[in-house]
């Protein structure tokens, strides 16, 4: 399986980039970017996938992967309220999102269940 390559932005990027690589080793590469830089990167096809934080998971970490990706592959992760559901992110992976977003405070609670949905996908399609 070749590393996946996800790209993050928004608030924390440093600390999502950190636990990413952390948890994910030499199965991730990780980028910090910009949102329009990252976006665009999943649209060529340079990057596998996106994740953004800010204060509601919604707005600023979502809104360009919305407008340019479309809201089928622009998934909230969590917000006001909600925290995220390790099984809606596994459905949301399994059904092909590309994008997520999610409140800057539930990165550490958001990213392992993503990590794991996103690189069990990639393994059974590599295989």
């Amino acid at each position: 399986m070749n590393a996946v390559r996800i790209a993050v932005s928004g608030m924390g990027r440093d600390r999502m980039k950190e636990l990413l690589e952390r948890l994910g080793g030499e199965r991730v590469e990780v980028r910090a970017l910009s949102d329009i830089e990252a976006v665009t990167g999943v649209q060529r096809g340079e990057i596998d996938y996106y994740l953004g934080a800010c204060l509601s998971g919604a707005g600023g970490a979502l809104a360009m992967a919305t407008a340019l990706l479309g809201p089928q592959q622009a998934v909230r992760l969590s917000g006001l309220g909600g925290t995220p559901d390790p099984t809606e992110i596994r459905r949301r992976v399994d059904e092909g999102a590309k994008a997520f977003g999610l409140m800057s405070a539930h990165v550490d609670a958001g990213i392992p269940p993503l990590l794991d949905a996103i690189l069990d996908r990639a393994s059974r399609t590599s295989a």
